[in-house]
């Protein structure tokens, strides 16, 4: 057990010292590398969001940036000297900790974690394109973002962008979880899927109205004879292609909301934030999403206690197998 406490400390420690180098910061790469997803925090100014990456069990702070002041416009276009925290990073999971919330939260920190994927060009033509030249902005709590307005379909509007609001806080605090999807939308596979379903309701609202006369006749023979089954027979077709005609209306306005939100009709993808206007409810976000186009981002926060950088000290208990059933508690040495 010592040897491998031994070992795993080793492990740690060459992990650090590869991650941070010999001046104790990994400086911010990736801007040429076009595989990579930008992912920019720019709320609240003077926060702190550091990066981290599991080794040996443990998160390894990896990349800090501190938000600096924006303009009065919430412009996030480069400006010199460069006021951004941005990250480039390459497919997989990534650890996050943001420190420095507003006053209303002061000396709470956030934990979560972003995960990438890697965009499939042969399924969606112009997908890394498009990851090519955007990035995804993240707005934190802050006061310019205390406004709780309905999230939009375009993760870059502000103040309503990819963010973690005041009412998020509220949950995390309760120790719930809170997810947010960026995918890059198929416009062209939403709108065959649109005119698909308007063929599907015509015939739906064909089949219903045979039923509706139907019923009609049914509950004649019902009333003269009460053990003829046909009218509730009917009743409950009927009942269930109405759900069915709802559902297509549902998803119908999913895939309208869409469509309305493209103002650039000369392109087939188009980055889209996962909110309940777009997607289906009490249904996987990621695998919904997927459907629609390919996912680029899943940031999952969560209010459960994280510990970064060092073995947290906790207490573990042995039982020995001894006349005695003596019980003794080892404390694990804390990792500096």
């Amino acid at each position: 057990m010592v040897i491998s406490r031994m070992a795993k400390v080793v492990c740690l420690g060459s992990a650090v010292a590869f991650l941070f180098g010999c001046s104790g910061e990994r400086p911010e790469t990736g801007y040429h590398d076009f595989n990579k997803v930008q992912v920019q925090f720019f709320a609240p100014t003077g926060a702190m969001v550091t990066v981290g990456d599991q080794v040996c069990g443990t998160i390894v702070p990896n990349r800090s940036h501190e938000i600096s002041i924006y303009t009065k416009d919430s412009s996030r276009l480069e400006r010199t000297p460069e006021e951004t925290a941005t990250f480039n990073l390459a497919p997989g999971r990534y650890e996050f900790k943001y420190t420095g919330l507003s006053q209303d939260w002061d000396g709470a920190n956030i934990y979560g974690d972003v995960q990438i994927f890697r965009v499939n060009e042969c399924a969606l033509p112009g997908a890394q394109d498009m990851i090519r030249r955007t990035f995804i902005p993240v707005a934190l709590p802050s006061p310019t973002t205390r406004l709780e307005a309905k999230d939009s379909i375009f993760p870059y509007q502000s103040p309503a962008g990819l963010r973690i609001t005041y009412s998020d806080l509220g949950r995390l605090a309760a120790g719930d979880m809170v997810t947010k999807v960026v995918f890059i939308a198929d416009l062209k596979k939403i709108k065959c899927c649109l005119d698909k379903l308007e063929v599907e309701y015509v015939c739906m609202r064909g089949n219903q109205q045979r039923l509706r006369a139907l019923l009609c006749e049914a509950k004649l023979d019902w009333l003269e004879n009460p053990c003829d089954d046909d009218f509730i027979k009917i009743q409950c077709e009927l009942k269930k292609l109405e759900l069915m005609m709802d559902e297509n209306r549902a998803k119908s306005a999913r895939y309208q909301a869409l469509l309305n939100a493209n103002n650039v009709l000369i392109r087939r993808e188009m980055m889209v934030l996962a909110t309940d206007e777009v997607l289906p409810p009490h249904e996987d976000p990621v695998e919904a999403a997927s459907y629609l186009g390919q996912v680029v981002l899943v940031m999952r926060v969560g209010g459960r206690h994280l510990q970064w950088g060092c073995e947290p000290s906790e207490a573990t208990v042995s039982i020995e197998s001894t006349e005695s059933q003596t019980v003794n508690i080892v404390e694990t040495p804390v990792v500096q």
